[in-house]
This record gives C-alpha cells, sequence and structure tokens, in this order.
C-alpha cells in the first residue's frame, strides 16, 4: 500500500479529511472549471456517505457534489501533495509532488 493511501486511510478513520491535488496531472478526473488548479482542495469523509467512494491502490474515485452537482472525480495519488485532518489538525506532504509555481508562492509568502 502506498505511503499517501496508508496516510489518507488513516485520516479518514478519524474523521473529516482533507486532500491537496494538482488538478492538472494527468488522470485527474474533476469537473472542468477546476481542471488547472495546481492547488485544488477537496474534503472527503465517510460520514457525506458518498454515493460512489473507493480509496484504490492507485487513485481516489468518488462522487463529490459541486454547487449542487454530482460528478465522479478520479484523484490518482501522483496528484496529492498534501492532506489535513479536519478533527486532529495531523498534516502529511509530501514536498516532491508539489508544483513548482505553488511551491515559489510558498517560498514568497514566507
Amino acid at each position: 500500500m502506498s505511503e499517501k493511501r496508508r496516510a489518507f486511510l488513516d485520516l479518514l478513520n478519524v474523521g473529516k479529511v482533507m486532500i491537496h491535488l494538482d488538478a492538472r496531472v494527468p488522470g485527474v478526473e474533476v469537473p472542468d472549471h477546476l481542471q488547472s488548479d495546481p492547488q485544488l482542495r477537496l474534503d472527503f469523509s465517510y460520514s457525506f456517505n458518498l454515493p460512489l467512494f473507493h480509496v484504490e491502490d492507485d487513485a481516489i474515485k468518488a462522487t463529490l457534489s459541486f454547487g449542487g452537482n454530482p460528478f465522479t472525480c478520479v484523484i490518482p495519488w501522483r496528484a496529492v501533495y498534501g492532506m489535513n485532518s479536519h478533527v486532529t489538525d495531523a498534516v502529511k506532504f509530501w514536498p516532491e509532488s508539489v508544483p513548482a509555481e505553488v511551491m515559489q508562492k510558498a517560498a514568497a509568502m514566507a
């Protein structure tokens, strides 16, 4: 099991988790208006009772709601560069997966 998948499942077992991803990575499937976002953040929780929610070896597959409209998303692990628990404030971060412009923006804010 990948480190990102294990971290996600560990955080998810505690409660709501936000993942941080680069929506431009090949294989990411999100609504059209989000596809160019290098800093997309999505929330997941078992309590959402999503119609589709699978945490697979290669990706998260889930039907999420965007503006009240359902969309089946595919989030490959290679697109994920961070996640945090809304319950414990635990943070997981993979610097090697962060898009360059996001790192530059963070450095400029420091």
